[in-house]
């Protein structure tokens, strides 16, 4: 992999200032696709912003017109609430 710093957001707000002082720095989160793209040399940002930690982008809220899923919830979390089954019973339904 190429040479980068890395910064773990500690704040929406944080994060967001940390993305804006560099043209080519990449947002972290789950990294599934993008250090396997930084592996192969396909990427390479100079800054990584995680953003793992941060709780105001974590949850699910259902009301009576949406369900708000925040971009950091697992899947499983998704899956597990009782409410979202009642909502969109196809978020929560396992494959047999």
């Amino acid at each position: 992999m190429y040479p980068f710093t890395y910064e773990r957001a500690h704040s929406v707000e944080a994060a967001a200032n940390a993305l804006a002082g560099e043209a080519d720095a990449k947002l972290l989160a789950g990294g599934q696709t993008l250090l396997p793209a930084m592996k192969l040399r396909l990427n390479a940002p100079s800054k990584l912003i995680d953003l793992g930690k941060l709780g105001d982008l974590k949850g699910v809220q259902v009301t009576a017109e949406a369900v708000s899923v925040g971009a950091m919830t697992p899947h499983a979390t998704v899956a597990a609430d009782a409410e979202v089954a009642k909502a969109i019973p196809g978020l929560s339904e396992r494959p047999s």
